[in-house]
């Protein structure tokens, strides 16, 4: 048996023995004659063999989750080189260490991206509304885009500027995006820097539910599997022995009892299943997400056209912003929704 066989049999034995426990029950069900009684179904007794189920679905998913993103990450390919997570963990330290002596010029750099981030989400909203000088739009104040019902002409940045009318619904849109409705958040320097940091968008716009959107799939999956293990006890403890006499009633109890058997051991097994390929999906996720910060760190170490300003250099700006009025209150400058001065 070569290397690609034994990949192939380990990523489907789960799968066979879930099949085989399955044609088990047809086969068993069909040999001795079973038929459904809907009577039986919402029973005292058949409500306690369903949270018997329940348990053992909960213990399954619970049990085999860490394993499954165990071996996800620590699995290797069948040319016995690094597995997906090992080769895009490798990837992100390599980036992550290069750039740890430029964490201040990081900074600055990502605030900048983030306000492209921004600068673009906003534009594209507003030209989906069909305001075409969306780009000045974002220039103006909440005051000047309401009396744009006609059309106007500001000065902006010492340039006269015309802007044709807009609809009261684009004016509402305008209003909206200047008053921060339309936002990318924004994710702080440390999730880029440590493996562990804490989702059509962008992966950057994404980026920000990533915590969210895994606990939303864990707690999704895991009650999706103990609902539909519900259903099928429901079902398989419905079963009735249909018997030509009523002098096999002890046989009729033994057969029940392996239908019930068997439905906890199918139970059992595909809940594990179902616990071992989520933890593979939880483990592709994290690749998704920890590749996409190993792109965006490639991004800011290949950008050789921004220049990175000191810290005196930052705090002179700040002091000579503050300089113009008495106290921080009578400085006139407005900050807009993209962080940008006008």
């Amino acid at each position: 048996m070569n290397k690609l066989t034994k990949h192939f049999a380990k990523e489907t034995l789960f799968v066979a023995i879930a099949l085989i426990c399955m044609v088990v029950i047809i086969v068993f069900t069909s040999i001795v004659n079973a038929g459904l009684d809907p009577s039986k179904i919402f029973t005292k007794q058949n409500f306690g063999n369903a949270l018997i189920n329940a348990a053992i679905t909960i213990f399954g998913v619970i049990s085999a989750l860490p394993a499954g993103m165990v071996a996800t990450k620590q699995r290797t390919n069948p040319d016995g080189t690094d597995g997906k997570y090992l080769q895009d963990f490798s990837e992100y330290n390599e980036i992550r260490q290069k750039i740890e002596p430029r964490r201040i010029e990081f900074s600055q750099w990502h605030n900048a991206q983030h306000i492209k981030e921004q600068t673009q989400k906003c534009t594209d909203y507003l030209l989906s509304k069909g305001v075409l000088q969306a780009v000045d739009i974002l220039k103006l104040t909440v005051e000047q885009v309401k009396e744009l019902t006609t059309s106007k002409c500001f000065s902006i940045e010492n340039k006269n500027i015309y802007f044709k009318a807009l609809t009261q619904e684009q004016i509402n849109a305008c209003v909206k995006v200047l008053s921060g409705g339309v936002i990318v958040h924004k994710l702080p320097d440390y999730y880029f820097l440590y493996v562990d940091g804490k989702s059509s968008k962008t992966f950057y716009d994404q980026a920000y539910s990533e915590a969210v959107d895994a606990n939303f799939v864990l707690i999704a999956k895991l009650l999706y599997r103990i609902c539909t293990g519900f259903i099928i006890t429901c079902i398989l403890t419905g079963f009735v022995i249909y018997e030509p006499s009523p002098e096999v009633s002890t046989s009729r109890l033994v057969l029940l009892a392996i239908i019930n058997a068997t439905a906890r051991i199918f139970n059992a097994i595909t809940s594990t299943l179902w616990g071992w390929l989520l933890g593979q999906e939880m483990v592709y996720k994290q690749c998704y997400y920890l590749n996409g910060r190993t792109q965006f760190l490639k991004l800011f170490d290949s950008d050789k056209d921004f220049k990175a300003k000191s810290i005196q250099e930052l705090a002179h700006e700040e002091f000579e912003v503050q300089k113009g009025g008495s106290d921080v209150g009578d400085v006139k400058e407005k900050v807009n929704i993209l962080g940008t001065s006008s």
